[in-house]
């Protein structure tokens, strides 16, 4: 699909780079009037199916689509002050019900986030960073940020982690609209605001709180000062002394993302340099390069005080870093080293149309990126700053898909998709705003700005990434590590009353961070039932026809895989065979004997 994305994109605007610049007024007063009543119906109805719905149906989806197709009319037809602030405040209406719907009407989401909510917990209850677990105590800006919320307003831990990072979170998202409309102009900083929300890994990570969402508020915000400090002829110290503190920030709170800001400060480091030496002289840097340096030197320090405990003891976060990737690089490290390689696991892919369904979103962003990346680079638009952008967004791209190509996967590239989109829902604004004013036509613009928005943001809100709670599609491929609060209160129910307990390998990442102390064992295999008694194991209705995580050996591949298995109605019979000692709507505890 990336493929398709470069190659469409290329042809459009070798299509269209000629063609002349229209009026950018689309609708009258009165149809402005008609749009903004229409999307504030369809918020309300929103809310109302998420009120009278135990989970997210597809009409939800549907509706939050059109919501913000009216949005992008209304967006394109702003011309005063007042209109500029509502479109932001129905961006964040928009932002808050993604993200709500999923954290606010279940008891949690993710994986990692139970283990940091307990820290957040614990950090609350003694007050010391050295009750945080693991690697966690190097890192522990997050928690801070979250015990500060909870003591200030007396609340509890959840709705202190909602105000200390899912709140800063959407709001941060303003430093694209700023940044776009200081680059470029007001419609384009608002359209691109709207695409940063409705994204699914915006959406993901807004909705499981933790340290790498508090790393992308950080990053945005430092990605402001920078740029602001780059463009300012007054108080560029400031700015600058700004930035450097955020970026420390940025080493305290998370690895992975001062790991992703160090290549973006790279990127644009790298791209004034090229600027300078191709186009002119000057020797002003993006950043400035003792900027960049004194950076690297506070990230390669604290890393290696930072202490990674792990099977081979207590080791230096940078070695641990450093290890891992020569081990990678010399044995798994090679062209298409991946399981989509070997016949036996492309019989088990899910369908062909499911799997397309799923990237459509990111293919739509990253082609819209690349012919706004294109019409940057022509004479009328290029300049250090812009130039700067698209080298550090293809420095970050390259990474996160070559990487994983070459079988090197320890960078997580699943977490970089978040930061990048800052720069490509710029891009991505520049070129639908463009494309809208070389169509001459004035009804195929409005009805296309429309439909492309709708499909955007469907895409983009109904794929496994952002929705693994009722996919519409890779059902039965999609382990869903979104869990009710039945489910929640069984798990701290069954560890309070049991001395061990089993549940399948996601839900253990609950069942584990509860206040008890009972032994919590995974499930992997059927015949754990006979062979560990004295033992409850945690059944849930979402294993009779979702799947749960099964890890697999597939011959020709050098590592174990994360597959997929449906536990399916015999199962649950011979589990019957049991005694039940709780059962709760949707969650059943077994005594194994």
């Amino acid at each position: 699909m990336l493929g398709l994305a470069l190659s469409l994109a290329s042809l459009i605007y070798l299509l269209i780079k000629n063609r002349k610049n229209t009026s950018d007024t689309f609708v009258s007063k009165s149809i402005k009037i008609i749009i903004e009543v229409t999307f504030f119906i369809l918020f309300v109805g929103s809310l109302l199916i998420l009120h009278v719905n135990t989970d997210r149906p597809s009409i939800y989806f549907i509706i939050i689509a059109l919501s913000s197709g009216f949005l992008a009319l209304s967006i394109l037809s702003v011309q005063t002050r007042i209109e500029i602030s509502l479109q932001i405040v129905k961006i964040f209406l928009v932002s808050f019900n993604l993200k709500y719907s999923l954290f606010l009407s279940y008891w949690g989401v993710g994986v990692d986030y139970w283990g940091h909510l307990l820290d957040n917990y614990n950090l609350t209850q003694y007050g010391f960073i050295e009750v945080l677990s693991g690697k966690e105590v190097y890192f522990p800006l997050m928690h801070i940020q979250v015990a500060v919320n909870q003591i200030i307003t007396g609340s509890p831990i959840k709705d202190a982690t909602n105000f200390g990072i899912i709140i800063p979170l959407v709001c941060s998202s303003v430093c694209v609209f700023l940044i776009a409309q200081r680059l470029l102009n007001v419609k384009i900083g608002l359209l691109a605001l709207l695409l940063v929300n409705i994204s699914d890994f915006h959406i993901m990570w807004g909705s499981s709180p933790q340290t790498t969402t508090f790393g992308i508020v950080l990053f945005f915000f430092l990605i402001y000062t920078i740029i602001i400090a780059s463009l300012t002829t007054t108080h560029r110290m400031l700015w600058s002394m700004l930035s450097l503190i955020i970026l420390v920030s940025i080493s305290l709170n998370h690895a992975i993302s001062s790991f992703i800001t160090f290549f973006t400060i790279l990127g644009l480091l790298i791209g004034s340099i090229i600027y300078n030496f191709i186009f002119n002289n000057e020797r002003h840097y993006i950043p400035p390069i003792i900027f960049f340096f004194l950076f690297s030197i506070i990230l390669i320090h604290h890393w290696d005080i930072a202490l990674y405990h792990g099977l081979e003891g207590e080791v230096s976060f940078f070695e641990k870093i450093l290890s891992g990737f020569q081990f990678d690089l010399t044995e798994y490290a090679g062209f298409l080293n991946r399981p989509e390689t070997i016949p036996e696991y492309i019989t088990a892919l899910p369908p062909f149309l499911e799997r397309v369904a799923e990237t459509i979103g990111l293919t739509i962003l990253i082609g819209f990126s690349v012919i706004g990346g294109l019409f940057w680079l022509s004479n009328n638009y290029k300049n250090k700053l812009t130039f700067s952008i698209l080298i550090s967004s293809v420095i970050i791209l390259f990474v996160t898909f070559a990487f994983p190509m070459m079988g090197i996967r320890n960078i997580m590239p699943t977490r970089w998709f978040a930061f990048i989109y800052f720069f490509l829902s710029i891009l991505a604004a520049f070129a639908i705003i463009i494309l809208l004013m070389k169509t001459t036509n004035h009804c195929f613009r409005i009805i296309g700005c429309f439909l492309l928005i709708f499909i955007l943001t469907f895409f983009m809100t109904a794929n496994t990434i952002s929705n693994l709670d009722s996919p519409l599609w890779l059902k039965e491929s999609s382990i869903s590590t979104t869990y009710t609060y039945q489910e929640g209160i069984g798990a701290e129910s069954i560890t309070r009353i049991s001395n061990r307990v089993m549940s399948d390998t996601r839900y253990f990442s609950l069942v584990s961070r509860t206040n008890y102390q009972a032994e919590a064992i995974t499930f992997q295999e059927e015949q754990q039932l006979g062979n560990t008694p004295d033992t409850v194991f945690m059944w849930r209705n979402y294993m009779l026809n979702r799947p749960i995580m099964h890890f697999q050996r597939i011959e020709n591949y050098d590592r174990r895989i994360k597959g997929t298995k449906i536990l399916g109605i015999e199962f649950f019979k011979d589990l019957e065979k049991y005694n039940k000692i709780y059962m709760n709507d949707g969650i059943t505890g077994y005594y194994l004997q």
